[in-house]
């Protein structure tokens, strides 16, 4: 991603453009590096450790702005009290669950992030099945339609928003969705690791608002972070391929001995030493992974600049397969069109048959029906993608809601779990 975004600057440069960029957690590394995508002057930013910072380079040279001769504007400063715990596979335990349900039964609004989408799903799955008491308790990733996302969101900032009840507890198990510009405020959470940029903007979320009252036990603001209990970071390593990163962030972690995590501050002092090119003594594993990590990061500038120079000699027409063409970068999601056959046509997750639809009203609900997967499971299926990147995928309903069977493999849609994929552990 950062290879299309710095060749958008360099394309912006060449004809005048202007460019903004907002960042909370950017290192001093990659700011560099993206001033100098855009050109016109190459003189390094200065090592300036304020925060916040603004940097812009234009005709008249590089300037920089802070507000340190306005302290009254300054970001009030907080702290943190990270809790590391050390689990296998960072997967949250039987106690960790029954503390989570007895938090909110105490009271607080508990929030568990997962890196990824089925693990949240078994969490999820796991702590209804321990609630005796009848928690409050849901579920918020990705993998929904844009209509049961949209309704999931809109119930997590009703619960635990601004002007969200609070004194009641509850719990919500999501994935990276929740750090991403949500208002919402927890009285404890806990984390699966992942780089420092982005622990941050999950800590972001922990006691957001002031708040004149907080459960006994969550009076200061608590995270509780699940570490790996041995090498390496198993299928986290999928979503968060940078080694280094990790490795350098549980170190960070880990240095604090209980202490204390002090914000702003820690923006500028965890980031640009964990992103610094500096070398330090590492861990065999760590090295084998960062030579994994650099080879495939190679392959993919290397793909880049070869798709680059084909847009730019080539004119390409503006749809979505020149666009898939243009920026797949190996992460790329598969847009899957659940349905199920009707004698009427194609009967779509909320109820429409497509058939039936103007053409206008069939792009809305293609757009409302998709659920984004990860581009992997395309080998599942015998079914070809249509000129649009969609896979339609007939199924059948059931009374929790939508269900496909393959070889070895059960895909399920329901509006409280949203798109899962089971494969049996003794597949025949």
């Amino acid at each position: 991603m950062n290879g299309l975004l710095e060749a958008v600057l360099k394309a912006q440069a060449d004809v005048g453009g202007s460019v903004i960029l907002l960042s909370a957690t950017l290192p001093m590394k990659q700011k560099q590096k993206l001033l100098d995508t855009y050109g016109l002057h190459t003189d390094p930013v200065e090592n300036n450790s304020a925060y916040p910072l603004i940097n812009w380079r234009g005709v008249n040279g590089a300037q920089r702005f802070d507000l340190l001769a306005h302290p009254e504007q300054l970001p009030p400063r907080f702290s943190i009290q990270p809790e590391p715990i050390y689990l296998a596979d960072m997967l949250p335990d039987l106690t960790m669950l029954e503390r989570m349900i007895a938090a909110a039964n105490a009271g607080a609004q508990v929030c568990l992030i997962c890196n990824l989408v089925d693990v949240a799903q078994v969490c999820y799955q796991r702590l209804k099945e321990l609630n005796n008491t009848q928690v409050d308790i849901d579920l918020f990733h990705a993998r929904f339609t844009l209509n049961d996302r949209r309704e999931k969101e809109n119930r997590v900032i009703s619960d635990f928003g601004k002007n969200g009840e609070r004194n009641v507890g509850r719990i919500l198990v999501a994935t990276q969705v929740v750090e991403q510009s949500l208002d919402v405020d927890f009285d404890w959470l806990i984390t699966q690791h992942c780089p420092a940029d982005l622990l941050f903007q999950r800590l972001g979320r922990l006691h957001r608002h002031h708040r004149k009252y907080r459960p006994a036990g969550f009076e200061i603001p608590v995270a509780t972070i699940l570490l790996p209990d041995g090498e390496g970071y198993g299928r986290h390593e999928h979503i968060y391929s940078n080694v280094r990163v990790m490795w350098r962030t549980q170190q960070h972690i880990e240095e604090l001995n209980g202490a204390s995590l002090f914000f702003p501050d820690a923006y500028r002092q965890w980031l640009d030493s964990i992103y610094d090119d500096a070398e330090m003594d590492e861990p065999e594993w760590v090295i084998k992974g960062m030579d994994k990590f650099e080879s495939a990061e190679c392959e993919k500038r290397f793909k880049a600049r070869k798709v680059l120079q084909w847009a730019e000699e080539y004119s390409l027409q503006d749809n979505d397969e020149t666009i898939l063409a243009v920026t797949r970068d190996g992460e790329m999601s598969l847009p899957l069109l659940p349905y199920v056959q009707t004698s009427s046509g194609k009967q779509l997750l909320d109820g429409q048959v497509y058939e039936d639809l103007s053409h206008e009203q069939q792009y809305e609900a293609l757009a409302l029906n998709r659920v984004n997967v990860p581009f992997t499971w395309k080998r599942s299926f015998s079914e070809v993608v249509d000129e649009d990147g969609l896979l339609w995928l007939e199924g059948k309903q059931n009374q929790d809601g939508w269900i496909w069977q393959g070889n070895n493999i059960v895909i399920t849609y329901t509006r409280d779990e949203g798109m899962t994929r089971v494969i049996p552990a003794n597949p025949k």
